[in-house]
């Protein structure tokens, strides 16, 4: 099997999708005058096609990937976390504009697993773990840094040693982070009954990442795949 096989599995555009971001505009046809929005993932594009696949369904081994309910069930589209919510329209906007730009990130919150499984094309996979790690940790540090944002450390150095903070014994004494530059972020997980997207909303919040450029897609890749937009497999 093709490493980056995209499923052509798709009603996709003209099927019942929101015009307009947010949770309370009305369904309806969405135009477009391309084949397809293409964008990358691992490098590699992704078309996500205009056809029309009046037969898809969402198949068992889906929801069989799903978190048992309780205690993930299905939970509000808005919650009270101050960051705003959008849709499959707004999500394919994003792709024409944010991600085209590099200046915006589809980020999968569930496991490794999961993601190599079927994914949004375009998303990058950060687990919700991440973002409840250590400060100081190297991966949370990594996976930051993909979204743009910079560490700010203030140094000290071992009173042996000298040489500034390029020095092999200077260790940074904080982990301040510069968020000016970090990218505009839609955060999804398997759906409404996944509260991956959440916790990893409430990490990044909690590390300072602005609440103004966090997006919550409730429906995630339940609502995706319900719509017939394609997904792309990496395993």
């Amino acid at each position: 099997m093709d490493k980056y096989k995209a499923l052509q599995d798709s009603v996709c555009f003209q099927c019942l999708i929101s015009l307009g971001a947010g949770v309370d505009s009305q369904p309806g046809p969405v135009n477009y005058s391309t084949d397809c929005i293409e964008v990358l993932h691992d490098g590699k594009p992704v078309c996500i096609p205009c056809n029309i696949d009046t037969d898809h369904i969402l198949k068992k081994e889906f929801f069989d990937s799903l978190p048992q309910c309780p205690p993930s069930c299905v939970g509000p589209v808005k919650k009270d976390l101050g960051v705003s919510t959008i849709d499959e329209q707004g999500i394919l906007e994003f792709m024409e504009n944010r991600l085209s730009e590099d200046t915006g990130a589809l980020v999968d919150t569930r496991r490794s697993e999961l993601h190599l499984k079927g994914s949004i094309p375009g998303a990058i996979n950060i687990p919700y773990t991440v973002f409840h790690m250590r400060s100081d940790s190297i991966e949370l540090d990594s996976a930051l840094n993909e979204l743009g944002v910079e560490r700010i450390a203030d140094w000290a150095v071992a009173a042996s040693g000298g040489g500034g903070k390029n020095s092999a014994l200077a260790v940074p004494e904080n982990y301040e982070r510069d968020y000016e530059f970090a990218k505009e972020l839609v955060v999804w997980s398997g759906g409404p009954m996944d509260s991956s997207a959440t916790l990893a909303i409430m990490g990044l919040l909690d590390l300072g990442y602005p609440a103004e450029r966090i997006s919550y897609y409730h429906g995630g890749l339940q609502f995706w795949r319900a719509f017939g937009l394609n997904v792309v497999l990496s395993y």
